[in-house]
């Protein structure tokens, strides 16, 4: 119990944490990745389909109210519009990560996950990344991400496990080829052995959705963007890469097997 004064209301609330025994059959026996970003705050990999969680809104969120904030604060302290502008971010934050891993989880249950491994990005936090890179690390919330998937997939009866993701973003989930220059630009990745092109993010949730199986899992996936919204979550449907020369049969049952992203890729490289 503790008492925590509410500055957007103008009151003190009283808080009381309980903990609830929560007891749930799970929706099936496959696996699912999830490969967290700062772009792209989740990429979801399943056997047979993924999802691409754009942060777009979050960015444009950021932008608005730090302006707001910015621009109305006040020499000897903030004012109340400064005040209001940082609690109004960081409430809309908050509403979207419950409304990301809801949907992820939800989505989980659909495609009959019953565990989910979500890729630990552990000691991101000890390299310098630069000035720009390091403060875009500071507002990456990871972790709040990880504690909502983590408790909102127990409660539908979903095992969460959580193995080291390093090295998963150089490795192909296809043919299994690591290569540290495989990322081309941006969201753009392709493998120079099998010819498979596909989203960065997606790939690396691939691979940490392997991380757990094993074996191979079967071929044939599809791709669907999922973005966002402050109100629902709609879908853009995506299709295989094109290659200029044609396949070998090897290279075409590789490149059935995760035929990921061209169309998201070729947008986040012409925006």
């Amino acid at each position: 119990m503790r008492a925590v004064y509410n500055t957007g209301k103008g009151r003190w609330e009283l808080h009381v944490v309980c903990k609830k025994e929560i007891t749930a059959e799970s929706p099936g026996e496959n696996t699912a990745g999830v490969d967290r970003g700062i772009c792209n705050p989740a990429a979801v990999a399943f056997p047979d389909d993924a999802l691409l969680y754009p942060g777009n809104t979050v960015r444009e969120d950021k932008h608005y109210f730090q302006q707001q904030e910015y621009q109305t604060e006040r020499p000897h302290g903030p004012s109340q519009t400064a005040q209001w502008a940082r609690e109004k971010l960081s409430r809309r934050k908050d509403h979207f990560l419950h409304a990301l891993s809801k949907d992820i989880v939800e989505r989980c249950v659909e495609h009959d996950v019953g565990t989910l491994v979500v890729g630990d990005p552990s000691g991101v936090d000890d390299d310098n990344w630069g000035r720009h890179g390091n403060k875009r690390l500071d507002n990456w919330a990871y972790k709040r991400l990880m504690n909502l998937l983590d408790y909102k997939a127990r409660e539908r009866g979903i095992e969460v496990e959580m193995p080291d993701e390093r090295g998963t973003s150089s490795l192909c989930s296809v043919c299994g080829h690591e290569d540290d220059d495989s990322r081309v630009e941006r969201g753009l990745w392709k493998c120079d052995r099998c010819g498979v092109v596909a989203h960065g993010d997606v790939n690396g949730a691939d691979n940490i959705r392997q991380k757990t199986l094993p074996v191979t899992p079967p071929w044939g996936i599809a791709v669907t963007a999922a973005w966002p919204s402050l109100a629902s979550f709609s879908s853009v449907g995506l299709t295989d890469s094109n290659r200029e020369h044609p396949p070998s049969d090897a290279q075409t049952l590789i490149s059935q097997r995760l035929g990921f992203l061209r169309l998201q890729a070729e947008e986040e490289v012409n925006n």
